[in-house]
C-alpha cells in the first residue's frame, strides 16, 4: 500500500480508537511504527543470554483482562521478565520468562471474608506458599525473536507453539509488562499482555494488506497430553483434563464492534508423523484496523478471578458461580465449572453485579440469588432467577428491606426464607420469597416404607429413594451457607394437624434410600407430646414432599377402633424372612367360627379357613414393624393385638 493510504488509515484509526475501553491499548498499539528501533531485546553471542531493555517511547498501556462477553481494562500487578532459555525439540531458545512480581501481588491479596484473624494470616501464609512456587501453575515463554517457539506450560501440562509464516522481528518490553513484536506479520504487530494465570496475545491488523490466517505449529506437547477443538477453544488437556488452552478468539474492527463470530480456531491433525497445526482463521469485510485477542489460561481456573461470589450446585453436576468481585467494583459476569473436563465456561450475567449476595438452588431447579450489594447502588433488595436451561437470568422481584451478609434458606414448602444481614446496622427482619408450586418431579423423593405403629420412645425408620437433595445453596463465604440436601421428615396429626419435624438418629444416620428418627416423646395423661391417633409421615427434600404413608401414634398398650368384644382367641405372632422378604407366622387358638378375619396394621389383608394357623409374606424387606389381630369372620370377636419387629 502507498505511504500515504498507511497514513490516512492510522489516522482514521487514532480517531475511532476501537472504544472508549480500548484506548489506552490501541494508543500503544497505533504508535508501535514510531518507536524508536534502538528499544528492542537484544541478543548476545550464543550463551551470553539475552539483555532485556524498556521501550520507554511507548504510550503507556494498562494491562488489560478481557473476558468473552465484554472488555475490563484495569490496573494489575507488575510483571517481571528473566533471560532465560528453553529447550524446544531438542533445540535451544532465547528469550526470558514473565512472573507477577511479588510485592505488588501481595498487595492484592484478599482473604476470603468471614475468617477469623488467625485463620486470615493462615490463608494469607498459604498464598505466599503458592506464589512461591508459581501461583496456579501456570508459566509463560516468549522467544526473542518471534518465529520462534512460545512455550505455555500450566496444571503437568507443556505445549510450545511456533508461528509459521511469523517474520524474524525482535522482541521489546515496555513498561506495562507488555511483550511486543513490531512487524511479526505483513501489516500485523503482536503484543502481549502478561498477568499471573494468563498471557494474552493481541494482533492489530493495520489494513486490509494484513494476513487473514495465521499459522502456529504445535512444536512440542507434554507426554500423554492431548489437543482438541472444544467450543470454539484449543484445549491442551491431559488424562484428568487438566492442562493449558486457548479460549475462543473474538476482534473489535474500526467501529468499536466486539465480534467473536469473524474469527476462529481450525486444527489440523497431524499425518505421517507431522505436528499439528493450529490456524487462526479471520473472515472477510471487516472495517480495519482490526484488534484480534487469542488468549492462554489453564483449564482448571475461572475465566474472572473473584471473591465474596456464590457457588451453587446444579442439577446436572455442573457448578453456577455468580457475582462477586474482582479488585473493587462488583460483577455481574457468571460462569460454570464442569467437574467432567476440568474446564470453566461463561454463562448469561446477572442484570445487576453484586456480590455477599446468596443464592439458592430451587425445587425447579432454577438458581435464585438475592440482596448483596455494589459500589453504584449500595446495599440491594433485588432478586434475580437463574434458569439453567437457558443460561439466562431473570427478575424475581425486589425485597421489602435491602440487605446484605444475610442467610437464605429452602424450607420443607418450597419457600425461600431470606433473614438478618446488614445494611449499615445489623437487621433482624427476615422476609419470605415463594416461588410458586412447581418441582422436578425427577427430584421428588419416594416413600416406600414406614414403621407402622409408634409407642412410646420408639423411633420412626422411613426407607425409599432420593432422601438426599440435589445441591447445598452456598452464599460464598462460611457464614451465609444454608444447606438443603438432607431430609426433612415430618409427622403430621390427622385429627389436629400438629406437626412434628423429626430430628435424625446421630448413631443410625441417614442416606438417600433410609432414615431413622431420635426416639418419640407420645402424649399420655401425665406427659405432653405427640397427639395419639393416626398421622401422616411426609419426607421432603429440597422443598419437595414424598407421597405419605399413614402410621398410628400410642400409648405403649394401643386401644383398637372401635374395640373389639373379649373373647377366648389366643393369638401369638413370630417373625422370620423366608428368601429375604420378613414373613409373620400367625397361631391362634379359642375361635369357633368357620373362617377367620387375619387384620395387620388394622386392615383385614385376608380371611383364611379356621385351621390356627397362617403365614403373612409382607413383600418387605430390611427393618419392619407390624401389628396383628385375628377375629372370628365379620364379628367383633378378636384375638389379643401382637407386634412383630423385623431387625435390619
Amino acid at each position: 500500500m502507498k505511504p500515504t493510504q498507511n497514513s490516512s488509515l492510522r489516522a482514521s484509526a487514532l480517531l475511532i480508537a476501537f472504544s472508549i475501553t480500548l484506548i489506552s491499548l490501541s494508543a500503544a498499539l497505533l504508535t508501535l511504527a514510531s518507536v524508536p528501533a534502538r528499544h528492542h531485546l537484544e541478543q548476545e553471542p550464543a550463551g551470553a543470554g539475552v539483555a532485556l531493555q524498556s521501550a520507554h517511547g511507548l504510550a503507556p498501556v494498562s494491562e488489560s483482562s478481557i473476558a468473552p462477553n465484554g472488555i475490563h481494562a484495569q490496573k494489575s500487578a507488575r510483571v517481571e521478565f528473566s533471560a532465560t532459555r528453553q529447550s524446544v525439540a531438542g533445540q535451544e531458545i532465547d528469550g526470558f520468562s514473565a512472573r507477577q512480581a511479588g510485592t505488588a501481588w501481595e498487595e492484592n491479596l484478599i482473604p476470603p471474608a468471614g475468617l477469623k484473624p488467625v485463620e486470615e494470616q493462615a490463608w494469607l501464609a498459604m498464598a505466599r506458599r503458592q506464589e512461591a512456587s508459581g501461583g496456579m501453575g501456570f508459566t509463560s515463554f516468549y522467544p526473542a525473536r518471534y518465529n520462534e517457539p512460545f512455550v505455555v506450560q500450566g496444571e503437568g501440562v507443556r505445549v510450545a507453539v511456533r508461528p509459521v509464516g511469523g517474520r524474524d522481528v525482535k522482541a521489546r518490553i515496555d513498561d506495562n509488562g507488555q511483550v511486543i513484536y513490531r512487524g511479526a506479520y505483513l501489516e500485523t504487530d503482536s503484543v502481549h499482555a502478561v498477568s499471573a494465570g494468563r498471557s494474552e496475545e493481541f494482533l492489530f491488523l493495520q489494513d486490509d494488506c494484513a494476513p487473514r490466517e495465521f499459522e502456529y505449529e504445535l512444536s512440542e506437547l507434554s507426554a500423554g497430553a492431548r489437543v482438541e477443538l472444544v467450543k470454539g477453544e484449543v484445549h491442551f488437556s491431559n488424562k484428568a483434563g487438566q492442562g493449558v488452552k486457548i479460549e475462543a478468539p473474538w476482534l473489535i474492527e474500526a467501529t468499536g464492534e466486539q465480534r467473536a463470530g469473524a474469527v476462529r480456531w481450525e486444527l489440523e491433525e497431524s499425518k505421517s508423523g507431522a505436528p499439528y497445526r493450529l490456524r487462526l482463521v479471520v473472515a472477510k469485510g471487516l472495517s480495519y484496523p482490526v484488534l484480534i485477542d487469542p488468549s492462554w489460561v489453564p483449564t482448571g481456573n475461572l475465566v474472572t478471578a473473584r471473591t465474596r461470589h456464590t457457588a451453587t450446585l446444579l442439577p446436572n453436576g455442573k457448578v453456577l458461580v455468580a457475582g462477586g468481585n474482582h479488585g473493587h467494583a462488583a460483577s455481574s459476569s457468571a460462569e460454570l465449572y464442569d467437574p467432567a473436563t476440568g474446564t470453566w465456561t461463561a454463562t448469561g450475567s446477572l442484570g445487576t453485579a453484586r456480590l455477599r449476595h446468596t443464592a439458592t438452588l430451587l425445587r425447579s431447579g432454577k438458581v435464585l440469588v438475592a440482596g448483596g450489594e455494589n459500589e453504584l447502588d449500595g446495599f440491594l433488595n433485588s432478586a434475580e432467577l437463574y434458569d439453567t436451561a437457558t443460561g439466562t437470568w431473570t427478575a424475581a422481584g425486589n425485597f421489602d428491606t435491602a440487605r446484605a451478609y444475610h442467610t437464605a434458606t429452602l424450607l420443607p414448602n418450597g419457600k425461600v426464607l431470606v433473614a438478618g444481614g446488614n445494611n449499615g446496622p445489623a437487621l433482624s427482619s427476615a422476609e419470605l420469597y415463594d416461588p410458586g408450586l412447581g418441582f422436578d418431579p425427577g427430584w421428588q423423593p419416594l416413600l416406600t416404607m414406614v414403621t407402622p405403629l409408634i409407642v412410646q420412645g420408639t423411633e420412626l425408620t422411613a426407607s425409599g429413594s432420593r432422601f438426599q437433595g440435589i445441591s447445598e445453596a452456598s452464599g460464598g463465604n462460611g457464614v451465609q451457607n444454608s444447606s438443603s440436601n438432607y431430609p426433612l421428615v415430618q409427622l403430621l396429626n390427622l385429627a389436629n394437624e400438629q406437626t412434628l419435624l423429626l430430628p435424625v438418629d446421630a448413631m443410625t444416620g441417614w442416606s438417600d434410600s433410609s432414615f431413622t428418627s431420635t426416639p418419640i416423646t407420645v402424649m399420655t395423661t401425665s406427659s405432653s407430646g405427640f397427639p395419639i391417633g393416626y398421622a401422616l409421615v411426609t419426607v421432603f427434600t429440597n422443598g419437595i414432599p414424598s407421597q405419605s404413608q399413614f402410621v398410628l401414634a400410642a400409648t405403649s398398650t394401643p386401644s383398637p377402633t372401635p374395640t373389639p368384644t373379649p373373647g377366648p382367641i389366643q393369638l401369638t405372632v413370630r417373625g422370620k424372612r423366608i428368601g429375604g422378604i420378613n414373613t409373620s407366622r400367625l397361631k391362634w387358638k379359642g375361635a369357633t367360627s368357620a373362617n377367620i378375619d387375619i387384620y395387620r396394621d388394622g386392615i383385614v389383608i385376608v380371611t383364611t379357613p379356621n385351621d390356627g394357623l397362617y403365614d403373612d409374606s409382607t413383600g418387605t424387606s430390611g427393618q419392619a414393624s407390624f401389628t396383628y389381630k385375628v377375629c372370628e369372620a365379620g364379628t367383633q370377636t378378636c384375638s389379643n393385638f401382637v407386634t412383630v419387629n423385623f431387625p435390619p
